[in-house]
Parts: C-alpha cells; sequence; structure tokens
C-alpha cells in the first residue's frame, strides 16, 4: 500500500488521481478530517488524519509500505514524517526540491538501512528533470567534471507549499557546489545562459547540490532558474528581490493560466570536461504539478515493486536516466539530436 501523506493539497490531490489510476492500493493522509473523507469517497480509498509530531502518523503508516510525502514545505515536514516512516519501517519518497531536507533525508542512510527501508527524495519535476539529464550526460562522457543545470516550470497555477518553498529559496541566495563544497553569493550572481539558445539561468540552493554529486560522482554543480532578464539586470535587481523576499511572509498565489494555451516546463544540462569541450541535453514537458505526480507515482511503483535496495539514494541513482525518459509526456534532446 501506498501511503500519500498531504494528500487533500493541490499536489497531493492529483498524486493520489495518478496512483488510483494505475490500480494502487492508496492511503490518504492529511490533518483535515471533512477533506479527507470527501477524497476518499471521491476516488473510493482508505483514509487517516494524523498530524506532524503525532504518535498517530506513526501508527497509521504501519499500515503502508511505502510513503508519498507531497506536503511542502518540505522544511517543516520531511524531517518528521521521515521519522515516523523510520519508526514504522515504511519506505519513504518525497516531491522536495529544497537543499536542506534533501541533505537531511540523504543523511539518515544508516537509519534507514538498520529499518531496512529506502528513502527516496525528490521525485518530481525539478529534480527529476534536471538529475535525470545530468545522469544522462555522465552516462556520455564518463570524464565530465562539472555540470550547470537550469529549469522552469510552467503550471496552471500554484500552491501554498511551493510558494513557502520558493520564498525560502529567493531568501537564501544563490549557491553552487565547488568540488564539494556549498559556496553562497548575492542571488543574480554567476549567472549563466541555457544550452541551445536557452534563457538566463540564475544559481540558487535547490536540491541538486546534493543529489547531482550522488548520481553522477561530479563535485561541481550548479542549479539555476529560469530569468526574463539579461545578465547584468540579473546581477543588480535580484539582490534587491532577495532582501525583499526576506521581509514577506509569504508569496502571492499565482494566477491561473491562459487556458487557450498549455503550460510548458523546460529543463537543461550541460557538462563540462577539464579541457573545456561540454555536451548538453534539454527536457520539455507540460504541465510541472502533472510531471511532477507521474514521475512520483512512477518513483512509487518502483519501490513497491522492491527495486529500491535499503538506505538512501537518489531516483536516477537508483533507475538510470531512463527513470526520467520513462515519464509520460516528457520529450529530451541532445546536443546531437532526440534522445
Amino acid at each position: 500500500m501506498l501511503a500519500v501523506f498531504g494528500a487533500t493539497g493541490r499536489t497531493g490531490s492529483l498524486v493520489a488521481e495518478v496512483a488510483v489510476a494505475r490500480g494502487l492500493d492508496v492511503l490518504l493522509i492529511g490533518r483535515d478530517e471533512t477533506m479527507l473523507a470527501a477524497l476518499g469517497r471521491r476516488l473510493d480509498r482508505p483514509w487517516a488524519a494524523a498530524s506532524l509530531g503525532d504518535d498517530r502518523l506513526t501508527r497509521v503508516l504501519e499500515r503502508a509500505d511505502a510513503v508519498l510525502n507531497v506536503a511542502g514545505p518540505f522544511e517543516a515536514t520531511a524531517r518528521p514524517v521521515l521519522h515516523a516512516a523510520i519508526a514504522s519501517r515504511t519506505s519513504y519518497l518525497d516531491l522536495s526540491n529544497d537543499l536542506g531536507p534533501v541533505l537531511s533525508v540523504l543523511r539518515a542512510d544508516a537509519e534507514l538501512i538498520e529499518a531496512g527501508i529506502s528513502a527516496t527524495p525528490a521525485v518530481g519535476f525539478g529534480t527529476v528533470a534536471t538529475d535525470g539529464l545530468a545522469r544522462l550526460l555522465a552516462d556520455r562522457v564518463p570524464d565530465g567534471i562539472r555540470i550547470r543545470l537550469g529549469m522552469a516550470i510552467g503550471s496552471d497555477g500554484g500552491s501554498r507549499g511551493v510558494s513557502a518553498s520558493t520564498l525560502g529559496v529567493l531568501r537564501a541566495g544563490a549557491r553552487r557546489l565547488e568540488d564539494g563544497v556549498v559556496e553562497r553569493a548575492a542571488l543574480g550572481s554567476g549567472a549563466f545562459r541555457a544550452p541551445g539558445a536557452g534563457p538566463l539561468l540564475v544559481p540558487v540552493g535547490l536540491a541538486d547540490l546534493a543529489i547531482t554529486p550522488l548520481t553522477t560522482g561530479v563535485r561541481s554543480v550548479a542549479i539555476g532558474v529560469a530569468m526574463p532578464l539579461p545578465r547584468p539586470a540579473a546581477r543588480l535587481l535580484l539582490p534587491v528581490v532577495a532582501a525583499a523576499a526576506r521581509r514577506l511572509p509569504a508569496l502571492p498565489q499565482s494566477r491561473p493560466r491562459d487556458r487557450d494555451r498549455e503550460p510548458v516546463s523546460r529543463a537543461w544540462a550541460e557538462l563540462f570536461r577539464a579541457d573545456g569541450w561540454s555536451d548538453w541535453a534539454s527536457l520539455t514537458a507540460g504541465d510541472g504539478f502533472r510531471f511532477s505526480a507521474e514521475s512520483a507515482v512512477d518513483a512509487a511503483e518502483r519501490v513497491l515493486a522492491g527495486t529500491a535496495e535499503p538506505g538512501s539514494g537518489t531516483a536516477s541513482g537508483r533507475w538510470g536516466s531512463g527513470f526520467l525518459a520513462a515519464v509520460r509526456g516528457v520529450a529530451i534532446e541532445t546536443s546531437t539530436g532526440a534522445a
């Protein structure tokens, strides 16, 4: 059985719908009993109310083989749900793309092995797309020493959890991994252009800084988000944005998109050798929330099938670049043509 923690939110209900459509045995978990009961009736699946830090969550998870945590912000939810999963010996997955929470999951490797369960964080759009492309390139170019990644998520609206996580990333400023060490700088510093005449990418502290070194063995990584700004403007304006974000209690919810246009999500990866030569790959998909639901359920199915070894690991590290290629609605292009 797959437990979905945070099932009544926008992303959670979409994940639950995809899992049910694939015939999985799903347990819906959240805090609001009224919303859970309504979702349970609509999907014809059982539900249980449980809160973070509540012993009841551990007892509820004893009914499941794996739990998929989709409740953001993950700075608040990842550790408590992971601890409940370890206590109940339930394998753990999440949709976090935040560096801190993902590091905490990866660092629980010894506890996970002792409990005989697996943990696979960051199985949603942001990291599956970029890290999957990085794995594809690392398989093609085994002597790469540096990776630059980028993403631009397209969606029909947003969610409170995503907005809270985004605010945290903006507050933190720029981050990059240099020879295994996370370096900090002002937001907008070190901006770079995506390969294939792509947009300007502004480095931030996303989960790729922890995930991609594990997947590829490359110790210098930058992950940027697309910004519609020229590079000089990014260096001048984005530090102001970061300062403003530190004073905001929350980001406003994004407006619904133009219904006449389908959302498009993009991701890029470029791998450099020591001599400066590089290889690149890019991805095009539809709505980022739909991608996350599909990729998360893909990962959960593999965990339930017993293909994830006990301990912490990454999706592309466990299942290769083929995991990304198998996500529904994905098109991958490389420097030598379609993948």
